[in-house]
């Protein structure tokens, strides 16, 4: 039986190759994902709680710019804006950003009965057991 694989995420900020030694307010791009980030949140989630506690601990205070993940990602790669996140650390954003050490680690894993268990080795192997698609 293959045992289920899973996918650590590691959420991460995106820093334009800037330096914020001389900063007092950093402006960040952000986007709807909760319980990670939400302006309908406490503290507009446990990632920007964090991310603010970081840089309050360094004299810098942070503005957050609510934007569709997409709009997010283009503000901080255009230097509209000092950075963006939560991003999870890929090759191809490496070339033109700078990454924070994580902000959270998730795991990503399936869940099933126990009276129905299934096995897999690709990802085909999942529609018949779709119940959304998006």
């Amino acid at each position: 039986m293959l045992k289920l694989k899973t996918a650590l995420v590691t959420f991460t900020i995106l820093f334009n190759i800037n330096s914020f030694a001389k900063l007092e307010k950093v402006t960040l791009t952000t986007g709807e994902w909760q319980p990670f980030v939400s302006q309908t949140l406490a503290e507009n989630g446990i990632a920007a709680k964090i991310v603010t506690a970081a840089f309050a601990a360094v004299g810098i205070r942070v503005k957050y710019q609510w934007l569709p993940w997409k709009r997010a990602y283009n503000s901080a790669l255009e230097g509209k804006t000092d950075g963006s996140f939560p991003w999870s650390k890929v090759t191809q954003r490496e070339k033109n950003f700078l990454y924070s050490q994580p902000l959270i680690v998730s795991k990503t894993v399936f869940y099933h009965l126990k009276s129905k268990p299934f096995t897999w080795s690709h990802y085909s192997d999942l529609r018949a057991h779709l119940t959304h698609r998006s």
